[in-house]
């Protein structure tokens, strides 16, 4: 019974958004009647395929999303593994809110004018050694995507932490670290064999909307 409100729950909660994925189909396979186009097919399609620099785009993009929500979820895990149940985490907790509020243009553009050959980060690299113009291209370039795949990281973390608290308060985390510790295991070794598997497949849907987020930002070479 719960299994059949928690599907019926999901269909209500999808069904506005049926009309506009069939609209959105009917688009990406031409068919627009308002513009015209009234025969369906996949000349759309090889138009995009025929772009020049397509096929590294889509590579760069595909790196960059996948590349970032695994950094994410690594820093995500290493952070809760080493503060979770101390005071720190406890102030830690309190930023989270604030770090999520702050708005991802913001961030990115801020960032971009740090890393910039005029920027501060840049500039302190170039006095100490020589290195500014080099960090800038770096972290900067498209084809590189490496500034990008880390601004991603660090801006998807805090979600994923937030996310956390609520799945790993449902286990007695500290029990399992005692009963770990009882059996040899190391701290790290404890979450590593005991609290991921109980933490990871609650996280996926989170990961997934981090994932989803991440494949949207298309890279042009």
């Amino acid at each position: 019974m719960l299994r059949l409100l928690y599907l019926l729950a999901l269909l209500i909660t999808a069904l506005p958004f049926i009309p506009g994925f069939a609209g959105l189909l009917a688009v990406a396979f031409s068919y627009l009647p308002t513009l015209g186009f009234v025969s369906p097919g996949l000349s759309a399609w090889w138009e995009i395929a025929a772009w020049p620099g397509v096929d590294t785009s889509v590579y760069i993009s595909l790196a960059v999303g996948f590349g970032s929500t695994f950094l994410a979820l690594l820093w995500t895990f290493f952070i809760v593994q080493r503060y979770w149940g101390t005071a720190r985490w406890v102030k830690l907790e309190k930023w989270l809110s604030p770090l999520m509020a702050v708005p991802h243009v913001a961030f990115a553009v801020g960032c971009v004018f740090l890393f910039a050959p005029s920027g501060m980060f840049a500039r302190v690299l170039a006095n100490l050694f020589g290195t500014g113009q080099e960090c800038h291209v770096f972290c900067t370039d498209a084809m590189h995507a490496v500034g990008l795949t880390l601004l991603l990281a660090i801006k998807e973390t805090p979600f994923l932490l937030l996310m956390s608290i609520a799945i790993l308060r449902q286990f007695p985390v500290l029990q399992y670290q005692s009963i770990a510790r009882s059996l040899g295991y190391s701290h790290g070794s404890g979450w590593l064999k005991v609290i991921l598997p109980l933490w990871l497949p609650k996280l996926r849907f989170p990961v997934y909307a981090v994932l989803a987020y991440s494949l949207s930002v298309l890279i042009s070479p």
